[in-house]
């Protein structure tokens, strides 16, 4: 089938925009530059899974994310790629409720022999550690909020 044999509505749209995925993540929720990913691994803040690790830092806009899995934590391209495709599906169904944070990504090593876990179990736990950062738990120095009698 070629480009005019198309639906008019889809042939108004410029042939770069065919492919686009329309829920894809936006350029300014991701983190790019060098010193973002720097300035948060420094002073972030760690959330430690089984699997995975989330270091947050307060942003001055939107919640942002970060993936830095490294080659030497999970070799192979399948695995990290299954992370990162994972990390970005999660972060997208829950970036409109985090607060404004920056967030990088980063791979737990797996002992010896032991695989990474599949998607479904990536996926459970990103969305718990989303989770946390949606609803914090109140500090135990924390004085109990008292309610009106």
């Amino acid at each position: 089938m070629a480009y005019a044999d198309l639906d008019p509505a889809v042939t108004s749209l410029p042939l770069s925009r065919l492919g686009r995925k329309p829920c894809s993540l936006p350029r300014h929720r991701k983190l790019c530059q060098p010193a973002d990913f720097t300035s948060t691994l420094k002073t972030g803040r760690r959330l430690s899974g089984r699997f995975i690790q989330l270091v947050v830092k307060p942003a001055p806009q939107l919640a942002r994310l970060g993936l830095a899995i490294a080659k030497r934590v999970i070799g192979l391209a399948n695995a990290r790629n299954t992370v990162k495709r994972v990390a970005r599906e999660s972060f997208r169904h829950v970036r409109h409720n985090l607060p404004q944070l920056d967030i990088v990504v980063l791979a737990r090593a797996q002992p010896k022999g032991q695989p990474l876990a599949d998607s479904a179990q990536l996926r459970l736990e990103f969305d718990r550690l989303f989770a946390q950062l949606m609803h914090p738990k109140r500090s135990p120095s924390a004085p109990p909020k008292e309610t009106a009698s």
